[in-house]
């Protein structure tokens, strides 16, 4: 069993990256014609963990980047996890049900509505949201951006510990596919270690 604390933690960590602004790799290039459109394209890189997406719909540092980069991983990483732990166990399996989804950020993006002023778009906060997880995207040369920048530094901070526990579900991830785990219950004691220390 994964021990309670050890969820506890990981559940804080989700909330607090689906805390992150709330707009959170077509073959094609990215549709940055409108705010709404600029943050369904970062949404849809983030999810799927598309880092070379994501630089192009964003504007930032390269330090600031990496801190988005952890996120990507962090999703893409939790989707690759759930869907190897459900094809193996199947849906009612211990580790898909302890560990929460990711949240889905483009059907999110997809209902964000935006206040613009110039060549700055903010969104608006919906009922219950925190004002201050507003999104901020920025228009230059036509085209509007995510401005990271906006999403503060500690947020940043923050988010730049999400790139281990990334990786650690998608080597996991890869492990239960390839059938080193006979149960669920094996698979979760094995992982609770590396958990432990990916979130120190």
């Amino acid at each position: 069993m994964i021990r309670i604390n050890t969820l506890r933690a990981f559940v804080a960590m989700i909330a607090c990256a689906a805390a992150m602004p709330a707009f959170v790799r077509a073959a094609d290039a990215p549709d940055l014609s409108s705010p709404k459109s600029a943050a369904v394209a970062f949404a849809k890189a983030l999810a799927t963990g598309d880092k070379e997406g994501l630089r192009a719909v964003c504007s930032g540092t390269d330090e600031e980047m990496k801190s988005i980069d952890a996120m990507a991983s962090l999703f893409s990483g939790m989707k690759k996890f759930r869907d190897a732990c459900t094809d193996k166990f199947g849906a009612d399996n211990i580790l898909s049900k302890s560990f929460p989804a990711a949240p889905d950020l483009t059907a999110e993006a997809e209902k964000a509505e935006f206040k613009v002023d110039g060549d700055t778009a903010t969104s608006v906060p919906k009922a219950g949201e925190d004002p201050k997880d507003k999104a901020v995207l920025k228009k230059k040369d036509g085209k509007w951006k995510v401005d990271v920048a906006s999403m503060g530094k500690e947020k940043l901070a923050e988010a730049t510990k999400y790139g281990k526990l990334g990786k650690v579900l998608e080597d996991f991830a890869g492990e239960v596919t390839a059938g080193k785990y006979k149960t669920a219950e094996e698979a979760a004691l094995a992982m609770q270690p590396k958990v432990q220390d990916a979130m120190k």
